[in-house]
């Protein structure tokens, strides 16, 4: 297994590290989990969350490009949705938002 190094363009994401319990404007009064874990040595950073139906239980991984001020983040729920999204975390505002419909 390759020893990563931990990158450093993630470094702001740090904080989420952990549990949380999470909400969704789609899903007035649900409630459900999100776990952060880096994964690779600190390369990506992922987020499990775990929701009470409607909601999806979904995969999140984040990580970054070189060329950008914004991290990647790929997503996966089990409903079978895979889509790709930006995020960035400045002055403790989290934001996360797709450029597609």
């Amino acid at each position: 297994m390759t020893n990563y190094q931990a990158n450093p363009a993630l470094e702001d994401l740090r904080v989420l590290e952990g549990e949380w319990e999470v909400g969704s404007p789609q899903f007035p009064g649900a409630r459900g989990q999100a776990r952060f874990e880096w994964m690779d040595g600190g390369a990506f950073l992922v987020q499990r969350s775990l929701a009470p139906d409607p909601a999806p239980d979904s995969t999140w991984i984040f990580g970054s490009d070189d060329a950008a001020d914004s991290h990647t983040v790929l997503y996966y729920d089990e409903r079978g949705v895979s889509r790709v999204y930006r995020a960035s975390l400045r002055a403790s505002t989290w934001r996360v938002w797709r450029d597609a419909p």
